[in-house]
């Protein structure tokens, strides 16, 4: 039972780590290309990126910067050296969490618009209220149990879960109004057996190859966010990812809703990264359930208690989710299929 609980909490969080690629520009029509559906996740899958109106201000802001002209600028390539569930440091303040506010509703926990779920504040630089982060600060405390933030934290040290970003139409790194950001998997080469550090860090500069299932037919990645960068800061999407991941012989179909990202951004590397969406829980649950070693009372459980978005009938349909990132500079290697 301890193993297949395990693996139902691991089915939770792949899906959640894959909203690290996010949304997608908008459809042909509104101003950009039609969205395709990306390959991408620890082993194998596909993300499906596209829009899903209607969306807050500020997040339209950002999805109306897509078609302001050709894209101009420098282009700039990451690797992700870290990645962990948004949760309060451990003796820091409860109520400050990473994420964002994915309904636009500042919840003290009384509303029943958000089935009674207290939001929280996030981190500096964004400090912001409102933010939806149900599942992170749940799983950080589960993790004596099921080691969630230790093997996910593993799998990237050893270069089994690469996520790179590739940073287009750079103008200045302070401000720009409009950029692009390409999401994508990515492999060790061939020969390497894991990547380099200098103390906890991925050594700058490294190659990685780009795993050919985060590319369309036409060699365009799957998975292209429209954003901004203010001050020094990133800010992509918001979108909405498909995600499917294989295990064994199943392939469970997930959906990731809201996604955002934001980061700081220079030359060399992207600090104090945040990643944040939406698991509808009956569609989460529906899609694990044919996994036999899964155990799905305590998916419907986790999720539906930490359910905080998209109340209907009564009862709120999604949970929030939030991740921390962070990465250094890498040089693009070859693609190929792992």
């Amino acid at each position: 039972m301890k193993h297949a609980t395990a693996r139902a909490w691991w089915g939770v969080l792949l899906c959640a780590a894959a909203c690290s690629n996010r949304g997608a520009p908008p459809a042909e029509g509104d101003g950009g290309p039609e969205a395709g559906r990306p390959d991408a996740t620890l082993d194998a899958g596909a993300l499906d990126a596209e829009n899903d109106a209607p969306w807050d201000a500020a997040a339209d802001a950002v999805l109306d910067t897509f078609d302001a002209g050709p894209l101009t600028g420098d282009e700039y390539f990451y690797v992700f050296d870290l990645l962990d569930i948004g949760a309060p440091e451990p003796e820091g303040d409860p109520t400050i969490v990473p994420g964002f506010d994915l309904d636009g509703v500042v919840s003290d926990g009384s509303e029943i618009e958000t089935c009674r779920t207290a939001d929280f504040t996030s981190p500096p630089p964004d400090s912001e209220s409102g933010v939806d982060n149900a599942l992170g600060p749940l799983l950080a405390r589960e993790e004596p149990r099921f080691n969630i933030r230790a093997n996910l934290r593993g799998s990237v040290r050893i270069g089994k879960l690469l996520v790179l970003l590739r940073l287009r139409g750079v103008d200045d790194l302070a401000d720009d109004d409009r950029v692009e950001v390409d999401v994508l998997f990515g492999l060790l080469p061939e020969g390497v057996a894991a990547p380099a550090f200098v103390g906890e860090r991925f050594e700058p500069g490294q190659t990685f190859d780009v795993d050919a299932r985060s590319l369309d037919a036409e060699m365009q990645p799957r998975v292209t966010l429209p954003g901004q960068i203010v001050g020094g800061r990133l800010r992509a999407g918001p979108g909405r990812l498909g995600l499917s991941i294989p295990f064994g012989a199943d392939l469970v179909e997930l959906q990731l809703d809201r996604v955002e990202l934001r980061a700081d951004v220079s030359a060399t590397e992207l600090s104090r990264g945040v990643i944040g969406g939406a698991l509808d829980v009956e569609d989460t649950a529906v899609a694990l359930e044919p996994i036999s070693d899964f155990d799905i009372a305590l998916i419907r459980l986790v999720l539906g208690g930490a359910a905080d978005l998209d109340r209907e009938g009564g009862a709120c349909t999604s949970a929030s989710i939030g991740l921390v990132f962070a990465g250094v500079e890498a040089i693009e290697g070859t693609v190929r299929m792992p």
